[in-house]
């Protein structure tokens, strides 16, 4: 009886074998996204091997002024479900950041990024997602397309929102690229950058399309199925905001709410 007892209680304090869990790997490849509290564009470099970057590109200048980061696998710390990554530039002691990293299941990344005193005490904090961009960055699409037009962007009449508008769109709560040339005279086009893809979505409106009511603008767009209504409000003549969304069957689509900064001024 002793014996059987015995092993009984030995194979109950084995128990079954259960492999321990791995750390999580900050996945390679180029990641993107938008951190809306200072309108920036996020590209996270992560390479197979160092050195890894993380590029800042501010919105509302139209990507002129970037900011970055060079770390390398001694600035990550990873548990099995998020990884934390410290940057610190020598150039700039007071910009310290620290990312922390955890996979979201439709193949993005949810991160919060923290400003960090000399001390390690944080001091904000803001949260955003990232998506994987299998090609060239969105940024550097945007500029392609865009560059001769902007390098021929002069100021702007302050009393005239007619020219070159650049900011974001938030659809089902995730921020994304939103690029407005806008004209009074002749026709006008919205342009839609998707995260983590190739792709735009794109329409058009004429003035006869534009209607002015209680200091807000009005607009029927071309498109059926994307932006097909928008609704403006003028802040400043360097700062629009406002809605767009589409109507089919009586069932709203793609609505979302955006701000634009004007490029050029």
């Amino acid at each position: 009886m002793y014996k059987i007892l015995s092993v009984l209680w030995l194979m109950l304090a084995i128990g079954p074998v259960h492999a321990a869990p791995s750390a999580m790997q900050l996945p390679t490849g180029l990641w993107e996204g938008i951190q809306p509290d200072d309108s920036s564009y996020q590209l996270l470099e992560i390479n197979s091997k160092p050195p890894h970057r993380l590029i800042s590109l501010r919105i509302a200048d139209g990507f002129r002024h970037a900011f970055s980061y060079t770390f390398d696998d001694t600035h990550v710390a990873c548990t099995d479900t998020e990884c934390a990554i410290s940057l610190v530039d020598p150039r700039r002691p007071d910009a310290q950041q620290r990312l922390i990293i955890a996979a979201r299941l439709q193949g993005s990344l949810n991160v919060m990024q923290m400003h960090v005193s000399a001390s390690g005490q944080a001091k904000m904090a803001t949260s955003y997602s990232m998506d994987r961009q299998g090609s060239q960055s969105t940024v550097k699409r945007f500029l392609q397309q865009h560059q001769t037009r902007l390098k021929a962007l002069t100021p702007a009449n302050s009393n005239d929102i007619s020219g070159f508008w650049l900011g974001i769109v938030t659809i089902n709560n995730k921020p994304e690229l939103l690029q407005l040339e806008f004209s009074t005279t002749g026709q006008s086009t919205l342009t839609y950058y998707p995260n983590g893809m190739q792709i735009t979505n794109q329409t058009q409106f004429s003035p006869n399309q534009i209607e002015a009511k209680n200091g807000s603008l009005f607009i029927k767009t071309s498109h059926p199925t994307f932006a097909s209504k928008l609704i403006v409000h003028n802040s400043n003549n360097n700062l629009l905001s406002g809605y767009l969304y589409s109507v089919h069957k009586t069932q709203v689509l793609q609505a979302g709410s955006f701000v634009l900064y004007r490029i050029g001024q």
